[in-house]
């Protein structure tokens, strides 16, 4: 085998490697958010993102956009099935990618789904009141 195959060999191991290990955060934090009670749309997810359908909560996607902003947490509304308005969605999508490589590890995206849950952002809280828990945790 030449020098150069034998680096592109380990080159794509590495790439593998981290796709399993970027795939296997992305499940934690899917499961923690079932575990919840959360309705994810397709029951899962295929990508590196992860579609959280908040109409069973009474909350809308926009409205969990602007809370989460608040905290310098960034998610995006997002469209999901029934929908009957685009600005006002009621779902959020949570992508995983900037949370692996700012390094964080199992604990952490379990630690995400709880944040989520803790706030009441998801939960009909939210929808009583703009900011939410986080009114809670600024004071």
């Amino acid at each position: 085998m030449s020098v150069s195959f034998q680096s592109y060999v380990k080159m794509k191991l590495v790439h593998l490697m981290v796709t399993a290990d970027a795939t296997h955060l992305q499940w934690m934090l899917k499961h923690r958010l079932l575990a919840l009670g959360y309705t994810l749309v397709s029951g899962g997810t295929d990508n590196h993102l992860i579609l959280v359908d908040l109409k069973p909560s009474g909350v809308d996607g926009a409205r969990a956009q602007s809370v989460l902003d608040l905290a310098s947490i960034t998610l995006n509304k997002n469209s999901v099935p029934g929908d009957k308005s685009a600005i006002i969605p009621g779902g959020v999508r949570i992508g995983t990618p900037a949370l692996t490589t700012r390094g964080f590890k199992q604990d952490d995206f379990v630690r995400i789904a709880d944040f989520l849950d803790r706030w009441g952002l998801f939960g009909s809280s939210a929808a009583l009141h703009p900011c939410a828990g986080l009114c809670q945790l600024a004071a």
